[in-house]
């Protein structure tokens, strides 16, 4: 299901989002932006970059550390009889193929639905609108209710 990092940013992202509703904005913004908020979060909670799959943080941090750190380049100027470079290309391919299946080879971008429950993310986006409406009554939202019925009644 979830790790504790996912966990962790669902809840911020949550937070987040209620914290947007707060704003003295419209409500049409407030709630666009309380979407956003959670979608941002939940993307990157449940986002895995690279050929194994790791989570955002991880990856960039190799890929920093790759760009950063000094790279050996060694020439190898004798001549390679064509036995032995055969005979290595050979085994570098079978074990490739071992390896890996043809499907999996190269996904740049996947999210990890597979590995997390989706209903903890739907239980978190009931509580934020529980929570909006909840504030939205405390700060006048009955009364809006009320004008409402009373001007559209059928």
């Amino acid at each position: 299901m979830f790790n504790d990092r996912d966990l962790t940013l669902l809840g911020a992202g949550a937070f987040a989002a209620i914290l947007c509703i707060m704003l003295p904005i419209s409500l049409i913004a407030k709630i666009i932006l309380a979407i956003l908020v959670l979608v941002v979060f939940m993307v990157i909670a449940l986002l895995r970059l690279g050929p194994d799959r790791v989570p955002v943080e991880v990856f960039l941090t190799r890929r920093i550390r790759f760009m950063r750190e000094s790279r050996l380049y060694t020439y190898n100027g004798g001549k390679r009889t064509s036995d032995t470079t055969a005979s290595q290309a050979a085994a570098a391919t079978q074990t490739m193929t071992e390896s890996r299946s043809p499907a999996l080879a190269y996904q740049p971008l996947m999210l990890d639905w597979e590995g997390v429950g989706v209903y903890w993310i739907v239980t978190a986006w009931l509580t934020l609108i529980g929570a909006f409406f909840v504030h939205w009554l405390a700060t006048g939202g009955s009364s809006q209710i009320s004008f409402f019925i009373q001007h559209f009644r059928p």
